[in-house]
């Protein structure tokens, strides 16, 4: 994934830190402040103040980087509601949290994507769901103060892949939040800085787009989305497949999918190994790029007909099926590239209900009719170890002799040849190595 990287507790303290304004700088040093006491009054603060529109700019350095991705756009707050993305050029989408739900789309569109937030133990979310008593239990705070603001640095007490540290700089006198810094087990950093905040809203500026499965309005709830909206990661589907699915079948509930597999002029082809990958669907919302997480893959092999089923056990958690017709290339050291032939998102169709048809097309077979001749001419353990070790070679030389036949397998870029008599390994020998030469299908 891209690396599977949600970044959830950074886009919480962004979402909550977007809703307020710079302040106006102040030269008194602040005495004795507390960090959990500070929290509490932005947060009340930005109710007071909401509606409100803010430009911000986002900056993510990948570990190791001194200079990174930016990203510029505006923000619009309507707590305890809602809160809007709309990220500018090169990259421009929109993105809207109301209530328990966020919403996805590119300029100009009439459909995208929505994604229920759930799991409030979730690292992120929890910050704003659960009381400042229950949060003292899950993060350690601590305050310094830099001239006229105060730099809160949040550290969880169990850290996870997804977050090991957080700062929170606070204009406290106007109580509002400048500037938030992530980082992650890896040491990606990421930076938001909120600046021109000014009151009101635009017309029609928290609902989504209206047409097609988005929906024409976002629904409004008692409870307070200041807190939800500060998740950075929202699992998601596509609009309303997931409670549609959710109707159709019950946590344990067998889905067959059925189908086969044929080559571009339609004749069946035996023996594909398939792949099913369910995992599930998600976007960070700090890098607006959808995740998959937690893949699972469950594998089998077309019969004589070309034809395959799977039975895939049910659970509401994933959201997200690929299927796919792999070919195994085995690598130097033993290793297995799972090459794919053809892939297909069945998500939909998963989610439509009964038995899920899925018909696999293989327009290309270069590949795969190159490695299965070349397993077909193994006839010795030796060949067949040789092969399992370094995989297919680059390039095989056969010289028949009256009373033998000679072998050399030639893998250019790792610098070695087996040389075989009547399939027995007789010795190898190491060169230089040579990239890209003799390459054949297949290889």
């Amino acid at each position: 994934m891209v690396h599977a990287r949600s970044l959830r507790l950074l886009a919480t303290t962004l979402l909550w830190g977007t809703l307020v304004a710079a302040a106006t700088p102040s030269r008194a040093t602040l005495a004795d402040p507390d960090a959990w006491r500070t929290l509490d009054q932005v947060r009340l603060t930005l109710r007071a103040h909401s509606p409100l529109q803010a430009k911000f700019v986002q900056t993510f350095v990948p570990a190791g980087f001194t200079e990174g991705e930016r990203e510029e756009g505006e923000l619009g707050i309507s707590l305890p509601d809602c809160l809007r993305w709309d990220y500018g050029e090169p990259f421009p989408k929109s993105f809207l949290l109301c209530d328990d739900t966020a919403y996805y789309w590119n300029p100009g569109e009439t459909q995208g994507q929505q994604y229920p937030i759930e799991d409030e133990n979730t690292p992120g979310l929890d910050f704003f769901l659960l009381s400042t008593a229950r949060l003292k239990e899950r993060y350690r705070a601590a305050v310094t103060v830099e001239a006229d603001r105060l730099r809160i640095a949040l550290d969880p007490l169990h850290p996870t892949q997804d977050v090991v540290a957080l700062a929170v700089v606070v204009d406290a006198r106007a109580q509002r939040v400048l500037a938030l810094e992530y980082r992650d087990a890896e040491g990606n950093r990421t930076r938001f800085e909120m600046s021109d905040y000014q009151r009101g809203a635009r017309p029609g500026q928290f609902t989504p787009p209206a047409g097609g499965r988005l929906g024409s309005a976002v629904r409004r709830s008692p409870a307070t989305l200041a807190l939800t909206i500060a998740i950075a990661f929202a699992i998601g589907t596509s609009f309303a497949s997931a409670a549609d699915a959710a109707k159709r079948y019950r946590d344990g509930d067998m889905v067959p999918i059925r189908g086969a597999v044929t080559d571009g002029a339609g004749q069946p082809i035996a023996g594909v190994q398939l792949r099913l990958e369910a995992s599930r669907s998600g976007i960070s919302i700090t890098r607006m790029r959808k995740l998959l997480y937690n893949p699972v893959v469950v594998g089998v092999e077309t019969d004589s007909l070309g034809q395959f089923r799977i039975d895939w056990k049910w659970h509401r958690y994933y959201n997200h099926f690929v299927l796919s017709a792999i070919v195994p290339l085995r690598k130097p050291g033993g290793e297995v590239d799972e090459r794919a032939l053809v892939t297909e998102n069945i998500t939909l169709r998963v989610e439509q209900g009964a038995t899920t048809l899925a018909p696999l097309v293989i327009a290309d077979t270069s590949l795969l009719d190159a490695v299965r001749a070349f397993e077909a001419e193994i006839d010795s353990d030796d060949e067949r170890r040789v092969y399992t070790e370094q995989g297919k070679p680059d390039r095989v030389e056969v010289v028949d002799y009256a009373d033998r036949q000679e072998e050399a397998w030639w893998y250019f870029e790792h610098g070695e040849v087996y040389r075989f008599t009547d399939g027995r390994l007789v010795g190898s020998d190491s060169f230089e190595p040579v990239p890209g030469i003799g390459r054949e299908p297949g290889s």
